[in-house]
């Protein structure tokens, strides 16, 4: 199993998990995510197969730093 992180420049690999989010994966949508700060999806694949993902988005809450 191989983990990899996303990020700018990655819209064909974003486009390949496609099959695993509930829709279609929106091009401008995809881009904005990959490129802002703070938002992140790691990729698990065997092989060159996409197992699965995770994504998080950071952010802060009015009573912590």
């Amino acid at each position: 199993m191989d983990i990899r992180r996303l990020g700018p420049g990655d819209e064909q690999a974003l486009e390949n998990v496609g099959p695993q989010f509930d829709k279609p994966v929106q091009a401008t949508a995809g881009t904005r995510f990959l490129n802002t700060e703070g938002h992140h999806i790691l990729v698990a694949y065997e092989g060159e197969t996409v197992a699965g993902f995770v994504t998080g988005v950071e952010m802060t809450h009015p009573d912590r730093c």
